[in-house]
């Protein structure tokens, strides 16, 4: 009908910035709205606003209690995407969140609306919060929420329409593998982390080198299978002519600082892990290796990271410095 959104909203007595949130979904009218909308645009009800309303969005990891949970939303590849506010990696402040929702039978309540993300990026690598909190700083059109998961369930998020971006690391031949299995991804290469070999301060099983790691009276923390510490180290036992079948009987942690964790309270002996977790927590460490780290981005995600000036703001000199500053990484630029 050629009606800007600010001519639309005028004709039926609402902001511009509303039609614009229920347009998206992210705004229920009042029934006297929605027939006005309706009149408006010539159509019925039921055809602008279908019953099914529910099927313009998913909920991810969704809940049975009819308790009220906090949520991140976002755009992914047209489609309303919300998912459960929860922190990045172990013992971290929970994730800030954009809406309160509630499970109603076998539908979802909007009860509060705070805000919008405009990327989800999905990873393991522990810059991630560094660099979101860095980018969300001040700026009110460009808001990134990140997701804590290994290399293998962060692509799955990334090909099912969950997420944006997955921050990958991994050898050179492995980022290879990941860019030519996903033709329709847009590979960003982003930067080099060291990883090491950590164990606690006194060192009670006289850890000198990095063959170490093979010795079989060591109790290893491992991360589970798909994530890129573990192919290192499948790929290190395989070197040194170890059982690599002993990293499958290896206690298994979900983060790089559950990993941490478990050695700084004796559970285990010693793991792999990024030197700026091993730093940040106490530990005596000896290198074992060097992870590049590239972000991956669906098309649609791409151009979102573009216009929204995320990539731009990933090569500041600022966000650089922090990043160096932090220990055992380099921006690729």
């Amino acid at each position: 009908m050629n009606l800007s959104q600010a001519e639309l909203a005028s004709m039926v007595g609402i902001s511009r910035q509303s039609l614009h949130s229920i347009e998206l979904s992210r705004q229920e009218p009042r029934v006297s709205i929605a027939i006005a909308l309706a009149n408006a645009l010539g159509v019925d009800v039921e055809q602008l606003f279908p019953r099914s309303s529910q099927s313009g969005f998913k909920v991810e990891n969704q809940v049975s209690a009819e308790e009220p949970f906090r949520a991140c939303r976002s755009e992914v590849d047209g489609q309303q995407v919300f998912r459960r506010a929860v922190s990045v990696g172990f013992g971290q402040v929970p994730l800030r969140a954009d809406v309160v929702m509630r499970k109603v039978g076998s539908a979802y309540k909007l009860e509060a609306e705070l805000d919008s993300s405009t990327l989800f990026i999905d990873g393991c690598d522990p810059i991630l919060e560094v660099i979101s909190n860095k980018i969300n700083e001040g700026r009110e059109n460009l808001r990134v929420s990140c997701f804590y998961g290994s290399n293998a369930n962060s692509l799955d998020k990334l090909r099912e329409g969950w997420t944006h971006g997955a921050l990958m690391h991994g050898n050179s031949e492995e980022l290879d593998r990941i860019e030519n299995a996903e033709p329709t991804a847009v590979m960003v290469p982003f930067g080099n982390w060291d990883l090491v070999l950590g164990f606690r301060p006194d060192n009670p099983k006289g850890i000198n080198t990095d063959k170490d790691l093979v010795r079989e009276d060591l109790i290893l923390a491992v991360r589970e299978t798909g994530s890129g510490v573990r192919s290192f180290l499948d790929q290190f036992f395989d070197r040194h002519g170890a059982d690599s079948e002993r990293l499958s009987a290896a206690k298994s942690f979900g983060d790089h600082y559950q990993v941490a964790a478990a050695i700084t309270l004796g559970m285990c002996d010693a793991g792999v892990l990024p030197v700026s977790i091993a730093q940040s927590v106490g530990l005596k460490y000896i290198p074992v290796g060097t992870h590049r780290s590239s972000f991956v981005f669906s098309r649609s995600g791409y151009a979102r990271a573009i216009e929204s000036g995320f990539l731009d703001q990933l090569y500041t000199r600022s966000l650089e410095k922090e990043l160096t500053a932090i220990g055992g990484y380099q921006v690729i630029r």
